[in-house]
């Protein structure tokens, strides 16, 4: 079901209504050999999630395209990101 894998852009928002993120809004920033990184919120922590299992919560209705965040959204969101990481 890689299908799913490639229409994720920077910038989308996801809502997980299901498992540990139950509730939080993920916004997608960056993407590794095998995993999605994101920006979660309101925690605004960073998670990284395995494509296979992206790829399922989409398949399943776990997880939900809400929009495309607007530019300044995304940008203020990679910044954090970026923090996080260090």
């Amino acid at each position: 079901m890689f299908w799913c894998s490639k229409k994720v852009k920077v910038g989308k928002m996801y809502a997980c209504s299901a498992g540990t993120y139950a509730g939080q809004l993920l916004i997608f920033i960056r993407a590794k050999d095998d995993a999605y990184g994101f920006l979660s919120a309101p925690e605004m922590k960073n998670v990284w999630v395995p494509k296979e299992k992206f790829d399922f919560g989409i398949a399943n209705d776990i997880l939900e395209i809400v929009e495309n965040v607007p530019k300044f959204v995304k940008k203020v969101s990679i910044a954090k990101f970026e923090e996080n990481e260090l």
